[in-house]
């Protein structure tokens, strides 16, 4: 499930997840500069629990909730909950720092 807030990102996310194979659920993905329904703000509370309530509906694995230029994202997940912006940034450097330790070197 993929939300936009009327934003620019509209104009881009769905089809990009789609591309790389997502079955994607739109929510407010048409461009509208006077933001009918919410600030398209990630960490905005309506505009999160649009997306939570989206994601209950439709059954969606995960919600993503993109601010007004996609350059943030706000995180729902599979129950409705909100995972909030620092948390996933936290968790992805997490994963990353896992996957890019370097070995240690043998003696030759």
């Amino acid at each position: 499930m993929v939300a936009c807030g009327n934003g620019t990102a509209g104009a881009f996310a769905p089809q990009t997840l789609e591309a790389i194979g997502v079955d994607v659920v739109p929510l407010d993905v048409e461009l509208d500069f006077t933001f009918p329904r919410y600030n398209p703000n990630p960490e905005d509370l309506k505009m999160l629990h649009a997306i939570r309530d989206e994601v209950l509906k439709s059954g969606a694995a995960v919600g993503l909730g993109f601010d007004g230029d996609g350059d943030r994202c706000g995180v729902v997940d599979n129950e409705g909950e909100e995972i909030f912006a620092d948390k996933v940034g936290v968790m992805l450097a997490r994963d990353i720092s896992r996957s890019t330790r370097t070995r240690p070197s043998s003696s030759t």
